[in-house]
């Protein structure tokens, strides 16, 4: 019996949109101060960027308390993300297959 023969392409650059989108989300999405860190980038406003990063990402307001609902808030796109781009793109529905004649594109 002949051994099969290996297939050595190399793969293709793809980019999970999902996970992505999940990642993305916090940094364009109002933080709990009011401001839009992408646009306080923007507009050159360091400090005011970073402020709402942490204020954003730790769940620590001005005055030091720890806000448990702005984590959720933060974390749970990133989660949804990572959780689409596992089931849907992966085993349970495989929509990558369908869609691996699309350059740069992986959900």
């Amino acid at each position: 019996m002949a051994k099969k023969k290996k297939n050595r392409k190399k793969a293709a650059f793809k980019i999970p949109l999902a996970a992505t989108a999940g990642i993305l989300s916090p940094f364009i999405s109002k933080a709990p101060s009011g401001g839009i860190i992408v646009d306080d980038l923007m507009r050159g406003d360091i400090a005011g960027a970073l402020y709402n990063f942490k204020e954003k990402f730790s769940g620590v307001d001005a005055d030091g308390n720890f806000r448990l609902d702005w984590v959720v808030n933060t974390y749970k796109p990133v989660i949804i993300g990572a959780l689409i781009s596992k089931f849907v793109g992966g085993r349970p529905l495989n929509l990558n297959r369908m869609l691996r004649n699309i350059p740069y594109v992986k959900i």
